[in-house]
This record gives structure tokens, C-alpha cells and sequence, in this order.
């Protein structure tokens, strides 16, 4: 049986010495000096004060429970247990009061009284050190908060938390309800993939064997095998009808602001408003295309529950996954629903520039006049002009023509000519349709490459994931409502017998 008395007089010497100090000389230090010491005290007496509750809490459960022989019929009482716990005011040790009987699992009914966590780090503690971890390594992280609060936080054991901490991640999102009134006209679904740098022991020699490709990361040697997290993105819009005029000043920008300048020659240009998404989602998936796109699938499926909506796909020019996306859709019987997949605009200009230094060089400021001129073309619907009219510069430049210039006309003609059907730019305008791709490049960068990528980190497919799925919980807004509903799952799943018998 706890006996609270000790932790009164702590608690009372605490307040007592920290009013001695503000209010005597003894605080006639140097600003920064009296804050560190108040802090200290503040946090010896939140200690104290959680150590008061959980005597407290001890006292009442016990005698709730001796009162009714038949809860639990674990009998006789064998002892206390001492589990260790930490929490944002430093560790403790709490002595839980235990109960067993012959062939029955013993239990501690404290532990789901206060809903202890499996391990010993308090659920705030975890909620706080997670949400640097997704922004940060782990070991910044823990040093960084365990220097804050005086607490020793291992590394290793938060990799541990971020696993158990993120795996409700696809059931947060699969219950999580979506008002339908508030959603657009349209639906968006966007995808793209960026490489994770894989330890050596996830690298297999089969990349076949892999639900996800496994490739060598640019600049990679030997040791710098990647497998691909396959980034999706849904959101909704409202079309407004626009034309090539008015988008074609901002893609120009794109390359670069003197670029433009210097082909408008200080021409007033047209600002128009970015449209907002509304309800935006991302996420990335380390277990293939395949998941990915079907989670995609089901975020639209609770957008739209009366799948009555169109449906755009905008994604860049790989075709697989464009090929999983229409199988998935396919299934689905929502073909009729999608007006189309569009080629992010953004990809076809950088062809574009690749032809015009190709044609012009570098340096020549012809090449912004052609590229907007061919810009145009595209925005208009007029592929076909464009891509002849590449072949054009090559057979009227035949004798004079370098092998490399041929070379990088040839692979922009092809690569057009692959994705025409992916380029009806003139009918997405008119629609008010978007055709870029910024939300998923910038998922792609902000969800993986800037957690991921930084020098000398490899990854194992569990705790990428894991730290993919924090980071996304904090770029969708659901990091509070997420942590509420783990930590409900987690008692769930921790006291589902031994709460009911002391509720």
C-alpha cells in the first residue's frame, strides 16, 4: 500500500524553497541563471506531484477493490511489481500492487487504471520525441529534448517507439471521417516515387523478389542501393477555366526569374492566384506500388462515397505507374469517372529546354524566345507542331548537326511522342484542371528526400516507414487526433481483460 505522506512533504519543501528563492537575494543573479533555476524546481515538483497522483490512484484502486471479493479473482494479493516509467518531469519507479492465482496470468489492474504505456516512456513524452524524429535523426532528437528536461533518452529505444508509434497509421486513415460537403468538384490523385538509401542487409540480389524497385541512387557506388517509396498525394478542386496566356509567364519563371525578365522585357505579366487544394493528403509507401495506389484509391473512395465525381490523374512520365493506377481504378469500374492522365507540364518544359540547348546552347537567349514560343504550342494543344517541328531542325541541320545535339533531339521527340496522350494540355485548361505536379514533387522532397537523404543515412523498410508515416500524420494536420486514437488502441489492446474487471 502506497503511503502519500512522504510526497507532501516533498511537494511543500519544493514550493517552499522555490518562494525562497524569487523572493530573497538569492535570486539576484544574471536573468538566464534564475530561469534554469526555476525550471529545475518546477520540474522536481511536477515529479513530486505525479508520484502524489499515482499513490493516490494506488490507494483508491485497492481499497475499490477490496471491497468486492469478486473483482479480480486473483487471490491472494502476491506483492508489488515495480515498473519503470519516465515521464516529461524525469523517471520513477511505480509499485504496483499484483494479483495472481494458479493458472491464471497475474495482473497489475493499475497499469490499466492509468493506462501505462508497454514500455516505460509516458505517452507525452513518446508524442514529443516523435514529433522530432520526424523532422530530425534520432540521435539529435533525443540529445536535444533529454538536455532540455535532464533525461537520459536512448536512440536506440525511440526507434523501437517510432515502429509502435506510426503502425495505426493506415487504420487512423481508413476510420477517419471525411465530410463530403466540403469537398471540391474535382478529385485530384497524383504519384511519384523517390529512392531510400537501403542498409546492406536490405538489399537484396533479386530486386524482382522486391515489392518495390530497387535501383542505384544517382551518385551511388556499391553501397548505395535504393528501393523506391512510392509517394501518393488526393485532394479536391473547384475548376477555373484558364488560358495558356495566363499560366505561361509562371511556367517560364520555373527556370528561372532572369530568364523571364529577359525575354519580356519588362512586360506587365499576369499574376493569377494559386489555387488552393482542399482536404490535401499525402503519404508514402516502402511496400510497393501496388499498396500505394490502392490506399490512394480508398482516400478517393471516402472523399466520394457516391463515386459520382471526376477524377483527374496527374502524375510524371513513368508508365508503371500509371499502369497500376489504371489497373486499380479498372477494378474499381471507375474508367468513365477519370478525364484523363495528365503529363505534369513541368516535365514536358525541362524536355523543352534540353531541346533548345540542343538547338541554341546554353548561353543564347534565343533559347527563351523558342521555348516559350513552343510552350505555347503545348498549352494550345498543339504537340504535334511541336514534335515536328524538332524533326524539322534535324533534317534541315543534317550535315551540320553534332552527334550529342541529335542525340538530345531525338530522345525529346520520343519522350513526346510516348506521352501524347498524356499532354491534351488545351482540354485540362479549359476544364480548370491543374497540369503540374507541385504538391507530389514537393511531397516527394518534403515527406522523403529531407528526412531521408541527409549524408551517410541507411535505412531498413520498417523504420523508414515509420518515420515516413510521422512526418505525413504532421503534413496532413493529424498529429493530435492521430495520438489520441493510438493511444486508444494501444489500451485496447494492452488492458482489454484486466480494465473491464476494474471499470
Amino acid at each position: 500500500m502506497y503511503h502519500i505522506e512522504q510526497e507532501i512533504v516533498d511537494r511543500e519543501n519544493i514550493i517552499s524553497n522555490l518562494i525562497h528563492y524569487v523572493e530573497t537575494k538569492e535570486s539576484n543573479q544574471e536573468l538566464h541563471i534564475v530561469e534554469e533555476k526555476i525550471f529545475a524546481q518546477l520540474q522536481a515538483l511536477g515529479l513530486v506531484l505525479v508520484k502524489q497522483v499515482v499513490s493516490r490512484r494506488e490507494n483508491e484502486l485497492n481499497n475499490k477493490l477490496a471491497k468486492d471479493a469478486s473483482k479480480p479473482p486473483w487471490h491472494p494479493r502476491h506483492g508489488t511489481k515495480p515498473k519503470q516509467y519516465v515521464s516529461i518531469f524525469g523517471p520513477l519507479t511505480i509499485e504496483r500492487s499484483y494479483f495472481w492465482e494458479q493458472g491464471k496470468k497475474g495482473i497489475c489492474p493499475l497499469d490499466s487504471e492509468l493506462n501505462l504505456p508497454a514500455n516505460n516512456c509516458s505517452y507525452l513524452l513518446q508524442k514529443w520525441i516523435q514529433s522530432g524524429v520526424a523532422e530530425n535523426p534520432y540521435e539529435q532528437t533525443t540529445q536535444s529534448l533529454g538536455d532540455l528536461l535532464n533525461i537520459n533518452l536512448p536512440a536506440s529505444t525511440q526507434q523501437i517507439v517510432a515502429r509502435s508509434a506510426s503502425e495505426d497509421f493506415s487504420d487512423y486513415y481508413k476510420q477517419k471521417n471525411v465530410q463530403e460537403n466540403s469537398e471540391g468538384e474535382i478529385l485530384i490523385a497524383t504519384a511519384d516515387c523517390k529512392g531510400v538509401a537501403m542498409v546492406p542487409s536490405e538489399r537484396p540480389s533479386d530486386s524482382k523478389s522486391e515489392p518495390g524497385k530497387i535501383r542505384r541512387g544517382k551518385g551511388d557506388k556499391k553501397k548505395g542501393l535504393r528501393k523506391d517509396a512510392t509517394v501518393v498525394s488526393d485532394y479536391s478542386i473547384n475548376p477555373e477555366t484558364r488560358r495558356a496566356d495566363e499560366v505561361i509567364d509562371g511556367l517560364m519563371s520555373v527556370n528561372g526569374e532572369k530568364a523571364l525578365n529577359e525575354y519580356s522585357n519588362k512586360k506587365k505579366r499576369t499574376k493569377i492566384k494559386n489555387r488552393q487544394p482542399i482536404n490535401k493528403h499525402v503519404s508514402a509507401c516502402m511496400k510497393g506500388k501496388a499498396l500505394a495506389i490502392k490506399d490512394l484509391a480508398d482516400r478517393l473512395q471516402q472523399r466520394n462515397p457516391t463515386s459520382d465525381k471526376k477524377i483527374l490523374v496527374l502524375i510524371d512520365g513513368e508508365r508503371s505507374l500509371r499502369n497500376r493506377i489504371a489497373e486499380e481504378f479498372a477494378k474499381r469500374g471507375w474508367n468513365p469517372r477519370v478525364v484523363g492522365y495528365c503529363l505534369d507540364i513541368i516535365h514536358a518544359l525541362e524536355y523543352l529546354w534540353d531541346a533548345s540547348t540542343a538547338l541554341y546552347g546554353e548561353k543564347s537567349s534565343k533559347r527563351i524566345v523558342w521555348v516559350h514560343r513552343k510552350t505555347l504550342d503545348l498549352l494550345d494543344g498543339h504537340i504535334g507542331r511541336v514534335i515536328n517541328g524538332l524533326k524539322q531542325a534535324i533534317n534541315k541541320n543534317f550535315g551540320s548537326i553534332k552527334k550529342n545535339q541529335k542525340q538530345a533531339l531525338e530522345s525529346v521527340i520520343k519522350y513526346f511522342e510516348n506521352h501524347k496522350d498524356m499532354m491534351n494540355y488545351d482540354k485540362y485548361l479549359r476544364q480548370g484542371l491543374p497540369i503540374a505536379t507541385g504538391i507530389i514533387e514537393g511531397a516527394c522532397s518534403s515527406l522523403v528526400k529531407d528526412r531521408t537523404d541527409r549524408s551517410g543515412m541507411k535505412w531498413t523498410k520498417s523504420g523508414v516507414q515509420a518515420v515516413l508515416n510521422l512526418r505525413a500524420l504532421k503534413r496532413n494536420g493529424d498529429w493530435e487526433n492521430y495520438w489520441k486514437y493510438h493511444i486508444d488502441l494501444e489500451r485496447a489492446r494492452l488492458y482489454a481483460i484486466s480494465y473491464s474487471l476494474v471499470a
